[in-house]
């Protein structure tokens, strides 16, 4: 400040209290002064008093003087977004100074890609500025074009420096998420026929900035007016849902359940996989398919195997076709003709018929039936014969008195309870079993049998 002195000649002046500050006045009336007070660093005062000269007579000055200690630093605090905030498109960033000084002079706007998501800068990535804000006027404040940066979480930080340069900064943490997911069904195709067990395969076509994607769920719909909308009143219904995307996205439809049970019916059908990516936002993909599985499967073990086939079926009906042999590599079908007592190789396969097939590694093999077909009936004589099971479904060899046993459905037992055959076996899993002596007590479609005949006879087949 400054003193200006009112009476004449010179004086020496003093504070009232604290360090005694002196001044001589010689030929001039103003001097400038520098007032130093006790424990006032960093903190802000008023000073004011009456100066006299040392005769106390005179008063030297007489203004309010404010001392010129040093303000606090900016305490800045983001306002907009807030902690937490899932973000995306262009993001007003707002921030205040909650230290009441007035004395900002800009105010610097950053990001910084948080890759592991744990609220620290530690990922080695490097803060990137938004805008340096140095005009008060509205507030200080930047806008932040999310879209060009990942979907991913990221740190905001605001640094404001007042006048004298001192600084302060304030983090938040928000997660960006702009880019749902744009999952490709990329198998099966659109328009596909599928049978039996299909693996379903997606892609996301999301942009590179897009999430990672946290589950993939599929599902299908019986659309069973065949138009390729949801609209029948069924509900879908989920196949799976795949949470390690490490080896892609994918799921096994098994549409078929063991040899002769359909899991889901032939028909049309919806394929729907929803992708939702660690932000939660969420993205579908639909194609329509075809389901015509076959009617009836037999699993062939490696060795030999002893079956049959229920009723007529549509295709190629050579054993080598049948049950894809490859004649090449030792694998071979044989059918023991009674009427000749010997077998013969690779036959046509017909219903009510048992065959020994060896195969070298294990397979199923599916078929389709003829359903316009004839009820099927095959010659025995007395003596072994090799015969098939006739249904679809298991059925007891012998009930006494029912009519619902093998011999009775055949035509191989008289109305009076009477058996034709004496003996009935059968081979599986290595091992031997029969009728009546064994174990044996059902007939199980697509097992073969031999039995032992009293008498010539006509086995009849069924298509029930």
């Amino acid at each position: 400040g400054s003193l200006t002195y009112t009476g004449t000649g010179g004086a020496t002046v003093f504070g009232t209290s604290g360090n005694d500050v002196s001044f001589t006045f010689f030929s001039v009336s103003q001097i400038a002064y520098k007032v130093q007070t006790p424990n006032t660093e960093g903190v802000c005062c008023d000073i004011t008093g009456v100066l006299n000269d040392t005769l106390q007579d005179h008063v030297v000055g007489g203004e309010t003087h404010v001392c010129t200690c040093s303000d606090g630093p900016p305490q800045p605090r983001i306002t907009s977004p807030a902690n937490g905030d899932a973000v995306s498109g262009t993001v007003p960033v707002t921030a205040v100074d909650d230290s009441g000084e007035g004395d900002i002079a800009y105010a610097l706007f950053e990001y910084y890609n948080d890759t592991n998501c744990n609220c620290a800068a530690d990922d080695g990535n490097a803060w990137v500025e938004i805008e340096n804000d140095t005009s008060s006027a509205g507030g200080w404040n930047t806008t932040w074009n999310t879209t060009l940066i990942p979907d991913c979480c990221h740190l905001i930080r605001v640094t404001m420096v007042d006048g004298t340069g001192q600084n302060g900064t304030d983090e938040i943490n928000v997660v960006v998420s702009n880019h749902a997911p744009v999952p490709n069904i990329t198998a099966p195709c659109d328009g596909d026929v599928l049978n039996r067990s299909v693996v379903i395969s997606v892609t996301d076509e999301s942009s590179e900035f897009g999430a990672g994607i946290a589950y993939t769920r599929f599902e299908y719909y019986y659309d069973e007016n065949c138009n390729c909308t949801a609209d029948d009143g069924n509900t879908w219904v989920e196949i799976g849902n795949d949470t390690d995307g490490t080896d892609g996205w994918s799921v096994e439809w098994d549409t078929f359940i063991g040899g002769a049970a359909a899991a889901v019916p032939n028909g049309c059908y919806m394929l729907r996989a929803t992708m939702v990516d660690m932000h939660g936002r969420t993205g579908s993909d639909e194609i329509n398919v075809e389901l015509s599985n076959p009617d009836f499967c037999i699993d062939l073990k490696a060795g030999k195997n002893l079956v049959s086939i229920p009723k007529a079926i549509i295709g190629p009906k050579h054993a080598n076709d049948v049950f894809n042999l490859d004649p090449y590599a030792g694998e071979v079908c044989w059918y023991y003709r009674a009427d000749l007592e010997r077998y013969v190789a690779n036959p046509i396969v017909k219903p009510c018929r048992g065959y020994w097939v060896f195969k070298n590694a294990p397979e199923m093999i599916c078929v389709y039936f003829d359903d316009a077909a004839a009820a099927p009936t095959q010659s025995l004589r007395e003596g072994w014969n090799m015969i098939g099971h006739i249904r679809t479904t298991a059925m007891p060899v012998y009930v006494e008195g029912s009519d619902a046993d093998f011999g009775s459905i055949t035509g191989l037992e008289e109305p009076e309870g009477t058996k034709l055959y004496r003996q009935i076996a059968t081979y599986h899993d290595g091992t031997w079993t029969d009728y009546p002596a064994g174990s044996l007590e059902e007939m199980t479609p697509g097992w073969g049998y031999w039995i032992s005949m009293k008498q010539n006879a006509t086995m009849s087949g069924s298509w029930v």
